[in-house]
């Protein structure tokens, strides 16, 4: 599906996107945090039937409540939430989706935006570390806890960024935008450029206050080597085609 509507500009000011900004922000939405992860692992048994009519859709029918807790009663995952809390002791660090949400109402004003953002203690999984549906967002909080965190030195040095506290928007946009970008079925190189372009162009244009090297997840030096280096990379894919 194609957006509904999306701004045009090839190329904004500076004057425009701080404009852009405060329109933005300027929207009223509110979005309820909730933070499944404090509510699970300190609880008890009693709260177990709170928990489910609160977030249902963890708790699927037909399980077992000796199979609800394991995780709660598992020593390494109450190690990881005790990691997740010291990295976010409250909800400030996710002020910046709330953002993004408003940003999809200001750029896609027919569409559903979520008004609930629920955190969790996933699997250590980055697939789903952001999940977006135009009701209800969610974060896996494990994944975003630092890249030095001890629980990532073992991944790729490259890959590491991605754990940073900052992506946890980027993610959120990624998902959304995988939503009205439609998919390439070409497999061709210049096809698959294409649409990941329209996607940092779209993450670009909901979160103007964000520095381009982070929309494209690189550090600072990175962005500035590939633009010094542009020239060079388009000849080597055009000489090896």
């Amino acid at each position: 599906t194609r957006p509904h509507r999306c701004r045009q500009d090839t190329k904004e000011s500076t004057q425009d996107t701080l404009a852009d900004y405060d329109k933005i922000n300027a929207i009223s939405h509110q979005v309820q945090v909730e933070r499944f992860d404090k509510d699970y692992f300190e609880s008890n048994f009693n709260d177990i039937d709170n928990l489910k009519k609160q977030y249902p859709f963890f708790f699927p029918q037909g399980i077992e409540l000796s199979e609800l807790m394991i995780k709660k009663n598992d020593s390494i995952w109450a190690e990881v939430y005790q990691e997740v809390k010291k990295t976010f002791p409250d909800n400030a660090k996710l002020k910046d989706v709330e953002f993004l949400f408003k940003s999809i109402k200001f750029h896609f004003p027919q569409q559903n935006v979520p008004s609930r953002l629920v955190t969790l203690v996933g699997d250590m999984e980055k697939e789903y570390s952001a999940i977006y549906t135009d009701s209800l967002a969610i974060v896996t909080l494990e994944t975003y806890l630092g890249e030095n965190h001890k629980y990532y030195t073992d991944f790729p040095k490259y890959l590491r960024n991605e754990y940073n506290e900052n992506q946890i928007v980027q993610d959120m946009a990624q998902k959304f935008a995988e939503t009205v970008v439609a998919p390439t079925h070409d497999r061709t190189l210049i096809a698959n450029m294409v649409q990941h372009g329209k996607i940092m162009y779209l993450k670009k244009a909901l979160l103007p206050q964000v520095p381009e090297n982070e929309v494209m997840c690189y550090t600072a030096d990175q962005i500035t080597w590939c633009n010094e280096n542009e020239s060079e990379m388009w000849s080597f894919l055009i000489e090896n085609k």
